[in-house]
């Protein structure tokens, strides 16, 4: 949802697929390929004056490349525990209870990355935004600086976009 409102914001995201992920950069910096990782910033950093990095799971091996992306901020997507966990517990067949863990889990990693990094940090819960995508879209381009029409972006955002999950 971030991503693609980022997308349709006019924010290059780097991005081929449905999920708007930087397959590239994202798994140069999992594999800690630092020379990759300096070019592909630093091309980046030279094309444009503002662009977007969405790569979950990235977490232990982003810090070391912050410094290298010009004036980094975060957008960070709560979702709802249960939520998270029954949608787990549909797709990948696991208990509710290991859903719920991993999403405990994956929650206080992403506090634990805020508290460390001093970057300004948008907090987003997925269900307001869903609820509210206008309020949504408006604190998305003011925290990011952008500016341009934010209809169609309201108007984009839906809960569980089937698209995204591969249902059609």
């Amino acid at each position: 949802m971030v991503a693609k409102s980022l997308h349709l914001a006019g924010v290059p995201m780097n991005a081929t697929t449905v999920t708007y992920e930087d397959i590239l950069l994202g798994e140069a910096i999992e594999a800690q390929n630092t020379p990759l990782v300096e070019q592909l910033i630093s091309e980046r950093n030279r094309a444009h004056s503002v662009w977007g990095l969405k790569r979950p799971n990235m977490l232990d091996t982003l810090p070391q490349y912050l410094h290298l992306f010009r004036n980094p901020i975060c957008v960070t997507v709560f979702r709802d525990i249960l939520s998270t966990a029954k949608r787990n517990e549909i797709s990948l067949n696991w208990s509710i209870v290991e859903g719920l863990e991993l999403a405990i889990h994956s929650n206080l990693q992403l506090v634990q990355f805020i508290q460390a990094h001093s970057i300004p940090n948008l907090l987003v819960s997925y269900e307001k935004a869903v609820q509210h995508p206008r309020t949504f879209v408006n604190a998305l381009v003011e925290h990011c600086g952008i500016s341009c029409d934010i209809e169609p972006i309201v108007n984009s955002i839906e809960a569980d976009n089937p698209e995204y999950l591969g249902l059609v």
